[in-house]
């Protein structure tokens, strides 16, 4: 990373001290408001989604290294409405956000780009994408997206978290693809690898077949990576995240995990469940990560001697 300061700046400000990525992920956009329309019974507005978000963030965000935001809803409360703590990373989302087609190639959101993030205030790029190895013309399709994404990145200098996510996978099959897939979308210049937990939790139970995984998706991993919380209990993810950090995770981004309850309620309601029970979560899964996880700059190459006065000059330009 000699030449690219910024990217070094944004995993600076996306990790705690200890050089552990503790994000909270509130990036959801058409899933969060079906869910919260299903239980009200009732159309959401867009003014109610940023002011649930809001909440979210003013509650949360100081208990994270960083926090993970879509566009449409999240930068808003973010930024505007003054929700996101100065020293708080802020990564923001750029794909479409439709995670209801598996088999569709991934795309940027219509109007919004890597240089738009640049320009707002960005400290780094997610790309969420579907992914199985195995499906051959659409996993090339996936691939070329991540590899446009990275250019532009580099090109602006952020650093871009990647987010692939099987589909179609059964059972003990899940270990292999989401490997393979860690293995292939780390070597496409990506920074940060956000990956999901390489078991069927529900169908192997033994943890050291979990360790045994994590071990191996950590030695196929090319750059840092964390996990993500894919929508699992709290207690369970509690759990993963600690096997995970255990065989070299830096960390995790975590989102419906801590906070989903909190989103079919309301008032006063709403705001106890954040300050008590949301915050609490967010302590504990900091506390594994910072013990057991490893810094995302003992696997990513930083300055190893002093660069000369006039380094700038070669600084490429936007």
């Amino acid at each position: 990373m000699d030449n690219f300061p910024g990217k070094m700046r944004g995993l600076q400000a996306a990790a705690n001290e200890s050089g552990i990525v503790t994000i909270l992920a509130v990036d959801h956009g058409l899933s969060l408001k079906t869910s919260m329309e299903a239980g009200s019974g009732r159309v959401v507005s867009h003014d109610e989604m940023v002011a649930v978000k809001g909440n979210i963030l003013r509650h949360l965000a100081p208990y994270a290294s960083g926090v993970l935001l879509d566009v449409a809803y999240g930068l808003e409360t973010a930024v505007f409405h003054h929700n996101l703590p100065g020293h708080v990373g802020l990564l923001l989302a750029v794909e479409d956000g439709d995670y209801a087609t598996p088999q569709r190639p991934a795309r940027v959101l219509d109007g919004w780009s890597v240089a738009k993030i640049k320009r707002a205030g960005g400290t780094a790029v997610k790309c969420f994408f579907y992914y199985h190895p195995d499906h051959a013309e659409l996993a090339q399709q996936q691939e070329q997206f991540v590899s446009q994404l990275a250019a532009a990145c580099r090109q602006y200098d952020l650093p871009l978290f990647a987010e692939p996510l099987s589909y179609s996978v059964q059972g003990a099959e899940k270990r292999r693809v989401v490997i393979e897939t860690a293995r292939r979308i780390s070597r496409l210049d990506i920074d940060v690898l956000k990956i999901e937990f390489p078991v069927d939790v529900q169908q192997e139970t033994d943890e050291q077949a979990w360790a045994a995984a994590c071990q191996e998706l950590n030695a196929a991993c090319a750059v840092p990576w964390a996990l993500l919380s894919a929508g699992v209990d709290f207690d369970v993810f509690a759990r993963q995240v600690k096997t995970a950090c255990q065989a070299g995770a830096s960390g995790y981004l975590v989102g419906r995990a801590v906070w989903k309850e909190a989103v079919m309620l309301t008032g006063g309601a709403q705001t106890t469940f954040l300050r008590e029970t949301a915050v609490s979560r967010l302590q504990t899964l900091a506390k594994i990560g910072t013990e057991y996880g490893r810094s995302w700059t003992d696997v990513t190459p930083t300055l190893t001697h002093s660069r000369s006065q006039e380094w700038y000059k070669q600084y490429e330009a936007f």
